[in-house]
Order: structure tokens, then C-alpha cells, then sequence
């Protein structure tokens, strides 16, 4: 039509038969377009069901019970773990989901895949299901598990280079200096939800996931799986007069050829047990073994490029995905004199809480709240214009609804404030709490699953009942003077009690000159 657009670009398997494009300024134009985005919901969720042995007396992870399904039997009982994913699927992953999925669920919002042992099945079962993604799990495990102990022994390589322990966590406050500064961004979200700290280079990625990231960002402790991987910096160069536009592309392809090439060889990094619900969603995506991030510190994982960063991709949750960028460079300005192994500098936006099911649905509960979206809506894409505008004030009964259960509930949701607020006083003093906290045991994230029953098979998430905590029966598990439990360096004289800083060290020396001086005495004794 005169006046209307020369061309417009989409999928072919998204060409509809339509009629001719209307001048009211654009309003067909966009509905078309955003109905035409909707077709493209092809199970963004997928709905995982499992039957799993009884978790007995020794955590195991999820997976690991799927595939020992075979070696108990009925009168042990079983459960039903069931979770939603949102996250990326990998193309290995997409293929066994397509086939292990419900007859007639592979083009509707969420693919279904439901599969028990054979022990459990009733009648028919779905015992071919299990085989199939059991046996494509053990092998991306078998594969993973190559890859991950070359992946660890190059950075023990690296750690022998620089004249550190190869088998440990190497002291790099002597090489990189006593602070690495890292800003911290939730991928997709706007407004940007960020934070800006300082860390001690000699930090375990472990405790920098429990002690620093979670009280800094807001996340709940020890409940969901994670894991780290570093990824390319920036593929895209800014515009230059003098730069041709051949050259851009040139640079700018190069780089995504580099970052495409870094995200297949960089092994993610994270617990090597964990019994998380989501972890049953970690061979969609991250693969099928872990880098141990109790022996990488974050030093380990700098590397400067040529602006003096290093890119981390960090991941909370693998059910709702949380996907973080990390950017690590060096730090040179003053600490603070309170500092000690971690300093929460600045931050913006409050953290999204927990189990909401990823950003999508976020948004949408936060535009709920905020009025722009429709309350009643349980959707994030629209059809029309129309229902964006039916909105409930917070006067009303089903507005306050949506904040108890979607915001106020959550183990991270705020009771009195909003949840797009951040409080810098009260994330320092988290942070402060959490570094002098006695370290958490792995393993013991499915405590929080505490509602079983074995006779149903059904568990569901609850709030209540804590993880135990490791005591502080070793002098050497906190520092002698503030308390902080991460980080730690022992003297190396007696090896009898611990600091965080060298600082620290010098300030507790006249106090611990005298025992330090007994303690090597009766040493020399004993090896005598």
C-alpha cells in the first residue's frame, strides 16, 4: 500500500496469511508483529518429572539416584521431583527431550517429559523414557568428566608456573595484590539490577558463590545449584568515523568467532555434589560434570585481556536460569578499614525472588504490580493491545494477593519494603554476617525439601528446617581476629591458627608471638 512499509522480515514458518496492511498509524503493523512473536513459544519451559530412589542417609544428587534407579525396589518407595525449566537446552539435550516428551505437548509453551525406573512403572510405564535419558546422561557424563580433569590440571599447571601449590588454593594477594574489584550484572533485566565489590583474589569459588555473591545480589544460600565458566569479553566494538565499515565487521566477526570457540572449551565450575531439585536440569545445558569451585579461587580464573578483564558468566539457579556477568579486573584504589575479605562498594536494584520461574515470568509479576500488565494475566506475551490495560490498584484484594504469594513468600522476598528497592547498609551487613558465618556442607540443599511422603511419593519446598553447619572446633577455621571464615591463611610457623589478612597477621602477632614459640618447641620434641 502507498505510505506503508517496502518490506517485512520474519520467518518463513512464521508467513501467515493476512490481510493487506491498514494506514492507522502502525497499530496493525504491531499487533501482527507481536502475534507473530508468539508463535514463536516453542517450549521455552520444560516440565521435568521424575520417580527417584529414596534419598537415605547419604546425599546423593538427583541424578545420581535416577541412575542408580535400578537398584532398589518397590517396598523402599520413591518420589516424584518435579521442576520447570527456562534456561537454554543444548542441541544433544533438545533431541531427547523431543523424543522422551508427552505425545502432544512439542509445539505447545512447555514441553512435558515425565519417566520413572523400571521398578516403579505401572503397566507400560515409562521405562523406554528413563533408559533413553539415563543412558544420555551417563555419557555426557563419561565426556564431561575427560574434560573437566584436563580443565583442572591446566590450572594446576598454572598455579606450579606462578610458583604456587599445584594441588590447592595458591596465595595470589603476592602476585595480583590484596583486592581483584568485580561488578556483578543480572543478565536481561531492566532496570540493571548490578553490584560493585572488592575481593580478596585467594577467595574459593565456593565461598564466593555462599559467602559473598548471595548475601550481595539477595539470593537464598545453599537452595539452588550454580556454577561459573568464563566467557569472552565484548564482541561488539563501538562505532569509529575513521573505521571502515568492513573492518568493524571483520573485528567484530572475529570476536564472536573467539567467544563461540572460549564458551565450547571453558568447563563450568561449581559444586561437585549437590542434591538441589534443579540439579536434575544440569545435562540440558552445563553438561554432565562440574569443575570442583572448592579448589579454584578467583585468581585462578584471572586473566586479563587486553582492557585488563577477565568475563565470568555466573548461574543461580538452574531451573529459573539467573544468568550473571561477572566482570574481574584489579583493584588499586584504598580499602576501606573495615574491609576484610569482601567490601560491597555500590549497587542498584532490588534482587528478583526466588523460584518465580525466570525472567520472563518476573517481569511480568513485576509489571503486574506496577500496573502495566493485566493482574489477572498468566501469560508474558499478549495478543492485543486490550488486556495490557486492565489493570488492579493496590487497594484491591487480588493485587495483595500476588505480593504475599509471588514476593512476600519467597525465601529472599522482602516483608516490608519494595522488591526493586536496594538498601546498601543492610547488604553490607549481610555481607559482614555471611563471611563470619561457619562455612556450609555441601550436599544438603534437598534438606530444604523437608515435606516427604514416601507412601504418595510427593515432596514438596518448604521454608522450613536449616542446613547444618559446620563448627568452628579448629582454630584455624576463622580468622583470630574478625571472626571471617573464608580466605583463611594459616601462620606458617605453627600452622595453629588462622587470618585473613596479612594485616591481621601483624596486628595478633605480640598475642600470638608467646603460643606460636611453645607450639614449634613441642614439635621439635615430638620429632625427635
Amino acid at each position: 500500500e502507498p505510505g506503508g512499509p517496502a518490506s517485512l522480515s520474519v520467518k518463513a514458518s512464521n508467513l501467515l496469511v493476512a490481510e493487506p496492511l491498514k494506514r492507522d498509524g502502525g497499530k496493525t503493523l504491531t499487533n501482527l508483529v507481536r502475534f507473530c512473536n508468539g508463535r514463536q513459544l516453542v517450549f521455552p519451559e520444560v516440565s521435568m518429572h521424575m520417580a527417584l530412589p529414596p534419598e537415605g542417609r547419604k546425599k546423593r544428587p538427583f541424578l545420581d539416584r535416577l541412575l542408580e534407579g535400578d537398584e532398589y525396589t518397590k517396598k523402599d518407595g520413591y518420589m516424584l521431583a518435579s521442576d520447570t525449566y527456562y534456561g537454554p537446552v543444548s542441541a544433544g539435550a533438545q533431541a531427547i527431550l523431543r523424543a522422551i516428551a508427552a505425545k502432544g505437548t512439542a509445539f505447545k509453551r512447555t514441553l512435558v517429559c515425565a519417566f520413572t525406573p523400571p521398578v516403579v512403572r505401572r503397566g507400560e510405564g515409562l521405562s523406554a523414557e528413563f533408559d533413553l535419558f539415563a543412558a544420555f546422561y551417563s555419557r555426557l557424563k563419561e565426556k564431561d568428566s575427560r574434560r573437566v580433569k584436563k580443565f583442572e590440571a591446566d590450572y594446576s599447571r598454572k598455579r606450579r608456573k606462578h610458583g604456587l601449590a599445584g594441588d590447592g588454593l595458591g596465595p595470589w594477594i603476592d602476585i595480583l595484590g590484596p583486592w581483584l574489584k568485580i561488578v556483578v550484572t543480572l543478565d536481561g533485566v531492566v532496570p540493571k539490577i548490578q553490584r560493585e565489590l572488592i575481593v580478596s583474589p585467594d577467595i574459593s569459588m565456593q565461598n564466593l558463590h555462599h559467602q559473598v555473591l548471595c548475601p550481595a545480589i539477595g539470593w537464598t544460600n545453599n537452595y539452588h545449584c550454580y556454577a561459573f565458566r568464563r566467557i569472552y569479553g565484548n564482541v561488539f566494538y563501538a562505532r569509529n568515523k575513521q573505521i571502515k565499515r568492513e573492518e568493524i565487521c571483520r573485528i567484530t566477526s572475529r570476536a564472536i568467532d573467539e567467544a563461540v570457540k572460549m564458551m565450547h572449551e571453558e568447563c563450568w565450575i561449581g559444586p561437585k555434589t549437590s542434591t538441589a531439585l534443579d540439579a536434575m536440569f544440569q545435562p540440558l545445558y552445563i553438561g554432565g560434570a562440574l569443575a570442583n569451585d572448592k579448589k579454584m579461587s578467583l585468581g585462578d580464573l584471572f586473566t586479563p585481556d587486553e582492557q585488563g578483564e577477565t568475563n565470568l558468566q555466573y548461574v543461580h539457579d538452574f531451573g529459573d536460569w539467573w544468568s550473571h556477568t561477572i566482570c574481574v579486573s584489579k583493584y588499586v584504589g584504598p580499602a576501606p578499614d573495615d574491609a576484610s575479605v569482601a567490601h560491597l562498594v555500590s549497587g542498584q536494584g532490588g534482587c528478583p525472588p526466588e523460584d518465580t520461574g525466570g525472567i520472563d515470568k518476573y517481569c511480568l509479576k513485576m509489571g503486574q504490580l506496577m500496573g502495566k500488565l493485566n493482574i489477572n494475566q498468566n501469560d508474558a506475551a499478549v495478543s492485543d493491545g486490550s488486556a495490557r490495560f486492565c489493570t488492579a490498584q493496590p487497594s484491591s484484594e487480588r493485587w495483595w494477593d500476588l505480593l504475599n504469594t509471588e514476593v512476600r513468600a519467597k525465601l529472599n522476598g522482602p516483608a516490608l519494603s519494595s522488591p526493586l528497592d536496594f538498601d546498601l547498609r543492610a547488604t553490607r551487613s549481610r555481607i559482614d554476617t555471611a563471611l563470619r558465618r561457619p562455612t556450609q556442607k555441601v550436599g544438603h540443599e534437598s534438606d530444604k525439601l523437608t515435606n516427604r511422603n514416601w507412601n504418595t511419593g510427593l515432596a514438596s519446598e518448604s521454608h522450613a528446617g536449616g542446613v547444618p553447619l559446620r563448627g568452628r572446633k579448629d582454630p584455624t577455621s576463622s580468622c583470630a581476629v574478625c571472626g571471617v571464615t573464608v580466605a583463611l591463611k594459616t601462620c606458617s610457623k605453627c600452622n595453629s591458627i588462622a587470618f585473613c589478612s596479612r594485616e591481621h597477621q601483624v596486628q595478633n602477632w605480640p598475642e600470638h608471638k608467646a603460643e606460636c614459640k611453645r607450639i614449634r618447641k613441642e614439635m621439635k620434641e615430638d620429632h625427635r
